[in-house]
């Protein structure tokens, strides 16, 4: 509405496996909408068993990429009754946003911690740090993600259609010439670009990384280094962490 009280404050989606569902553009342009007016969308699996997690399969990361929230292994049930309390409280839909992820009375297994470093460049390099969360317990991580949305060649000129990049965690001397034989580096995370596509989003598993080399109370540095393609940009550098509650 466009005036008066807002009658909606979250939606709930009951989606497939993983968080996957459709990718037709009416159905993702409504969530976008959703999302651009302050309305929460929590993403929970139809499944019996197993947790969201989106950004996983590709069928998930439009939902991410539209702000859209993983519920985990939460039923749809205890996601209600927390989005009921929780907006109960009169908290603001970031504040709610954040708790959502947040295990509250065991309705949920893990806890998820969104770091989200600086819109930028990797031209070729790219390197920023984020304080971590005290919360955070490295010993008890049971996954972290490394999500690039958002990406797109910074030349329009350029003539290669895979963006590829490298990734570093917690080394300080990045060059455009670092290899993949330091322990830092935590792997490389790449995609081809369809015919007419603009943008795209990278996904990549940085769990060892990440138990090894973030340390408690400091903050956590991502590299970048695009391969061979110019310079690559992003809109959003997101890092997930998983933690056992």
């Amino acid at each position: 509405p466009e005036s008066g009280e807002k009658k909606i404050k979250a939606l709930i989606l009951k989606t497939y496996g993983a968080g996957n569902a459709p990718d037709n553009k009416p159905f993702l342009t409504a969530i976008e909408h959703l999302v651009q007016n302050d309305i929460l969308v929590v993403d929970v699996t139809q499944c019996p068993q197993g947790s969201v997690e989106l950004g996983l399969y590709e069928a998930s990361t439009p939902l991410l990429d539209r702000g859209v929230i993983s519920g985990l292994d939460m039923t749809p049930e205890a996601a209600l009754c927390k989005l009921m309390v929780l907006f109960g409280m009169g908290w603001e839909p970031d504040q709610v946003k954040k708790q959502m992820q947040l295990d509250q009375r065991g309705e949920q297994s893990l806890n998820i911690f969104n770091i989200d470093y600086d819109k930028g460049q990797a031209g070729p390099i790219y390197s920023g740090q984020q304080p971590i969360p005290g919360e955070v317990e490295f010993d008890k991580l049971e996954k972290a993600s490394l999500h690039v949305r958002g990406v797109c060649f910074s030349d329009a000129q350029a003539q290669s259609t895979k963006i590829s990049l490298r990734v570093y965690v917690n080394y300080q001397n990045l060059q455009a010439d670092t290899g993949t034989d330091i322990i830092q580096y935590a792997g490389t995370c790449e995609k081809e670009i369809g015919n007419g596509e603009l943008k795209t989003s990278l996904f990549l598993d940085v769990t060892g990384a990440v138990k090894k080399f973030f340390v408690k109370g400091r903050p956590g540095r991502i590299g970048l280094v695009a391969n061979d393609s110019g310079a690559i940009s992003w809109e959003k550098l997101n890092l997930a962490l998983y933690v056992k509650v």
